[in-house]
């Protein structure tokens, strides 16, 4: 090697391939000046002299920006999801902490029901109380003679078996005028006092009370008589007195 050729810049060859080809020069003559900027007609058209516009450059087209690719990998069933963390913007407050979880409350047990009141002694029933005794009625007859009413009765001369008084006492009346039916009226207690019906006799029955007020008894509409009243069954006459 020479002085001469130490000079000279090492050259580098490089491999096929990588030096791009150079396209051939364009041999097509271009049109004369007169003829430029004219639009050529087909055989047998006139000209009119139509000036061709130059072409306006075509906007490049941009493409879209494609989505950047996630910084992770999406999960499988055999590989859970990795949580993302994203860095804190500058001058936005920290998102709080997740406050713990409260502890479970245990079920609370209903309140128990009130015990029972004791049932209050039992009231022993009130002894019986005595009803109050009835006055017991006579009959005072003109001969002095004196009948208890102890039940219903039925007086006349001669009384006999009557539909509805069966099984009344009969009492007979001596009475010599004979003023008196045969079964003239018929009497029956009723607490403290008589009732005195009238059985369609002859002569009526009367009632006089104890101020001197009488009152035929009509057969039909008994009438209460008391002690001191007095009957009076044709001319016979009867005294209701009490006796006990």
């Amino acid at each position: 090697m020479t002085d001469h050729d130490a000079e000279r810049p090492a050259r580098i060859t490089p491999p096929p391939g990588l030096i791009p080809q150079t396209e051939p020069p364009d041999t097509t003559p271009e049109p004369p000046a007169a003829t430029r900027g004219r639009i050529d007609l087909p055989a047998g058209l006139a000209d009119s002299g139509t000036v061709r516009m130059p072409a306006s450059p075509r906007p490049t087209p941009v493409a879209a920006p494609r989505p950047a690719a996630p910084n992770h990998a999406p999960a499988s069933p055999d590989r859970p999801r990795m949580p993302a963390f994203f860095p804190a913007t500058p001058g936005m407050p920290a998102a709080p902490p997740t406050p713990p979880a409260a502890p479970p409350v245990p079920p609370v047990a209903p309140p128990a029901p009130p015990a029972a009141e004791p049932a209050p002694p039992a009231v022993p029933p009130a002894p019986p109380t005595a009803s109050p005794a009835t006055t017991l009625l006579a009959l005072e007859l003109p001969d002095g003679s004196r009948l208890p009413v102890t039940g219903r009765m039925l007086l006349g001369r001669d009384p006999g078996e009557l539909d509805g008084w069966r099984g009344a006492e009969r009492v007979r009346l001596a009475d010599p005028g004979r003023s008196v039916s045969k079964t003239h009226a018929a009497i029956e207690p009723d607490q403290e006092s008589l009732l005195v019906h009238d059985l369609a006799s002859t002569n009526g029955t009367e009632r006089v009370t104890a101020a001197g007020e009488s009152a035929p008894v009509a057969p039909g509409h008994p009438q209460r008589v008391e002690a001191g009243d007095v009957l009076h069954l044709g001319s016979f006459r009867v005294l209701v007195l009490a006796v006990g």
